[in-house]
């Protein structure tokens, strides 16, 4: 089982309070953004490309891929 480490869980919880406001942005709707230290590192059309730069680029546990969608489309698991 995968835990989050606290950074992440920082991020996440920059994104939820954000995906709105980042979801008005023309720039970022429905892409893959890349998060860490509470902010937007880049962002990507296709999630195996925010994948590979993160892992290329970033070190693990310090930061979160998410899309920017409605929230109400976004689905957490408990």
């Amino acid at each position: 089982m995968n835990e989050f480490t606290e950074k992440q869980l920082k991020d996440l919880d920059y994104f939820s309070a954000n995906v709105a406001q980042f979801f008005k942005d023309n720039s970022l709707r429905f892409r893959h953004i890349i998060i860490s230290d509470a902010k937007i590192v880049k962002s990507f059309d296709a999630l195996d490309k925010a994948v590979d730069y993160a892992v290329q680029n970033l070190k693990k546990g310090e930061y979160i891929i998410e899309q920017v969608i409605n929230e109400d489309e976004i689905v957490n698991f408990v």
